[in-house]
């Protein structure tokens, strides 16, 4: 009931504020699940303005009464999301979809934010200055959504560069009926992609759906360094030759060079290969790492994925590379791979890392046996407790509350030396299993943990007895820790 008073409340205010519940509503972790169905109905389900209103709407943009300007039009909104609606019009014997933005959405919308600001701070767990920026780009985003000459500029540049993408579909657009505050295309028939996937659809249609949607972001984070930035099931239909639809480009974000160029510099083959290039190398050191403290039956397919893309595909494909070369030129090397002495013991909370580490052990042993005869050695460590900021605020972290905050003094306690791994010390591990005169040594996963885990006290089983609430503080203070490495990383 509460969460469908407040959704009453917010769709009767429209714009920004529907806006707001819109996005919290794809977060399918942040919110119980009543909040999540819902706040999902403002991605297409809004009461629609009244019919004196979307006529006096159409004659103040376009000029003239939808009767004159249209050989039908109809005053019943079909969709109706957080910004406008639509209504099903036809000319010339083309059946158009007429988008209207409700009245004043633009005006309210720096007002709104202010109101919404300080619950987002505390929800989101955001601290420090840049929040201000965040919530600038929120704000010039929401302006520039109301735009819908803009959106038609959008639209027109995506749907052009993407028709050769197969199994996606585009509606035509019709500047002659768009303004500020109208926006005309094709009329698509589909079902939206949230009620499509809700049907009993064999795997393989929903795979080719999955890989549609990739092969479209993909397009456009790589192909146009921009990207459709308000991706909710109400922006895709699919029609009933099960092809993606998509009708609504209000929302673009460019990506700048700065950005793209370091982050995405990896995942091409080419800078890859080119390591080579630059002289010869002898050693390589995989300390691919992804973490977080989680659950298990709170874990998304997404989540998991992030981890294991990271950590077990990430190693496995460097690896792969350098050995390759390696072998074409006879030359001989030193791999070394960081892992964790969760390859021995496993790790309840961090399953999807444990899953990974446990696969680059196993690599290990079997690349140090396949190409030990060409001279290539394969070694692993598997360190303990080494405080670093990143790693430390992800597994470690301190929410405030002493009951259930893990401390370093804890994790001191339970090695025998009695104290936590010095980063030069991990270094001088790493240097003599990389070193000439270490050339008998291979295939080998050796720890470097005070002989913590031989203790018992080498994973996160201690967290078996936290609460809900424990875990909601866990997992917001990793939010904001995650927030603050991405600052670090982007200009």
């Amino acid at each position: 009931d509460n969460a469908r008073d407040i959704y009453d409340g917010l769709k009767e205010l429209k714009g920004s504020a529907l806006k707001v519940a819109q996005m919290l509503s794809m977060e399918k972790n942040l919110l119980p699940q009543a909040y999540v169905e819902q706040f999902g109905l403002a991605q297409f389900s809004v009461p629609p303005l009244s019919a004196a209103l979307v006529k006096k709407t159409i004659r103040k943009y376009l000029g003239q009464d939808p009767e004159v300007i249209f050989d039908s039009f109809s005053y019943q909104s079909l969709n109706a999301a957080s910004i406008g609606q639509v209504h099903r019009a036809e000319k010339d014997s083309k059946q158009l979809a007429i988008k209207i933005q409700y009245p004043g959405v633009s005006n309210s919308i720096s007002s709104d934010l202010a109101l919404v600001k300080p619950i987002a701070l505390r929800m989101f767990n955001l601290k420090g200055k840049d929040t201000d920026r965040y919530f600038k780009e929120v704000e010039e985003k929401l302006l520039e959504e109301t735009d819908y000459l803009q959106e038609l500029k959008n639209s027109q540049l995506i749907t052009e560069a993407a028709q050769q993408l197969p199994n996606i579909r585009f509606p035509q657009y019709y500047p002659e009926f768009t303004t500020q505050r109208t926006l005309a295309m094709d009329w698509m028939e589909g079902l939206h992609l949230s009620e499509y996937t809700a049907q009993d659809l064999t795997e393989s249609t929903r795979n080719k759906i999955g890989q549609t949607l990739w092969d479209f972001y993909m397009f456009q984070i790589h192909g146009l360094k921009k990207v459709q930035a308000d991706p909710h099931p109400g922006n895709f239909l699919v029609d009933d030759q099960d092809r993606l639809i998509a009708i609504d480009f209000g929302c673009i974000k460019s990506i700048p060079n700065e950005f793209y160029i370091p982050y995405f510099e990896l995942s091409n083959k080419e800078n890859i290969e080119n390591v080579f290039n630059e002289g010869p190398l002898d050693g390589l050191v995989n300390n691919a790492a992804g973490n977080f403290i989680s659950r298990t039956k709170d874990l998304s397919p997404n989540g998991f994925n992030a981890i294991a893309s990271i950590v077990f595909h990430g190693t496995f494909y460097i690896t792969n590379a350098v050995g390759k070369r390696w072998l074409e030129l006879g030359h001989k090397g030193s791999i070394v791979s960081i892992l964790a002495t969760w390859v021995w013991t496993g790790s309840p909370f961090v399953v999807p890392s444990a899953m990974s580490k446990s696969g680059i052990n196993a690599m290990t042993k079997s690349l140090a046996v396949e190409w030990g005869p060409h001279g290539i050695r394969l070694n692993s460590i598997a360190p303990g407790p080494f405080p670093t900021e990143g790693a430390w605020a992800r597994l470690m972290p301190q929410t405030g509350d002493k009951k259930s905050d893990i401390s370093e003094d804890a994790e001191r306690s339970n090695v025998p030396l009695g104290r936590v791994g010095k980063m030069d010390e991990l270094g001088n591990l790493a240097t003599f299993l990389m070193a000439d005169g270490c050339e008998y040594l291979t295939g080998q996963t050796i720890a470097i943990d005070g002989a913590q885990y031989i203790t018992g006290g080498g994973t996160f089983s201690m967290m078996s007895s936290f609460k809900d609430e424990d875990w909601e503080a866990i997992k917001n203070t990793i939010k904001g820790s995650n927030e603050k490495d991405k600052k670090q990383r982007t200009v």
